[in-house]
């Protein structure tokens, strides 16, 4: 008996495994005649056989993978614990979904921090898939490090690698210092502007005291000078005084009798 069937549901015959029937095709099955066998739909068999037969007129297409760096307010963002980065790793405009995603540090595999959506997600006539790598800050900001995405893809006949790779920000740490010698430069000259202003000041202070002393100095020295003037003419008179009054007194004594 000869027939066609068209499958429209999945079935699930085990996990593990995926097959994609890529066209039309017949089968014989083993208790029965030959039949034609048209699938539009995924089938799972057994614990690990996907079987996906290809809609019609649709052709295989494969992934572009972008990596995508961490956001730069990420770790301001985490006030406990160790602060980590998220790197993503975005693979889309693919079909069928017959992929597989896995993450590589300096060319070693990791799964340390790896999330990876369970199953590519339809966009159209497409599918898309996201994974994300958590790693630490210090290895992000290290020199040269560099974080690959690798996705897998099979088109039916062979599975071909497709890959993206983002390096760690050393950017990052050259605007870090060039912000910390900026800050310090500035701190440095508004350090050096208030000193200049507070021995401005002191300066312009011990220069009003000094005329201030100046002033009372000039005030002063005409009095002092008057005073000096009185005593010496005072002096000055006393000893004149004191001398007229002595020759006085010689020309007052009465002469001696002549003895002749």
């Amino acid at each position: 008996m000869e027939s066609t069937v068209t499958q429209t549901a999945e079935a699930y015959f085990g996990g593990g495994t995926k097959l994609t029937v890529l066209d039309y095709y017949s089968h014989r099955q083993f208790l029965s005649e030959l039949s034609d066998t048209e699938f539009q739909s995924e089938a799972y068999f057994g614990a690990g056989t996907k079987l996906t037969v290809l809609e019609p007129g649709r052709n295989i297409t494969k992934p572009r993978v972008k990596v995508l760096p961490p956001s730069e307010r990420e770790c301001r963002s985490q006030k406990d614990g160790p602060r980590k980065k998220t790197i993503v790793c975005v693979a889309s405009g693919f079909y069928p979904d017959h992929v597989s995603v896995y993450w590589q540090v300096d060319g070693d595999n990791v799964t340390n921090g790896v999330a990876t959506d369970n199953d590519a997600l339809r966009e159209g006539d497409f599918y898309r898939i996201t994974s994300r790598l958590k790693v630490s800050g210090d290895d992000w900001f290290t020199l040269d490090k560099n974080f690959t995405c690798i996705v897998k893809f099979f088109n039916g006949i062979e599975t071909s690698s497709h890959k993206d790779t983002v390096l760690g920000d050393e950017a990052y740490y050259l605007k870090i210092s060039k912000t910390a010698k900026v800050s310090y430069a500035l701190l440095i000259i508004k350090s050096s502007l208030y000193g200049a202003f507070v021995a401005f000041l002191v300066w312009k202070l011990q220069f009003k005291r000094r005329q201030q002393e100046s002033k009372w100095k000039s005030v002063s020295r005409p009095h002092d000078n008057r005073k000096q003037t009185f005593w010496s003419v005072y002096r000055r008179r006393s000893e004149l005084l004191l001398g007229r009054g002595g020759e006085d007194v010689v020309t007052e004594q009465p002469a001696e009798p002549s003895r002749c």
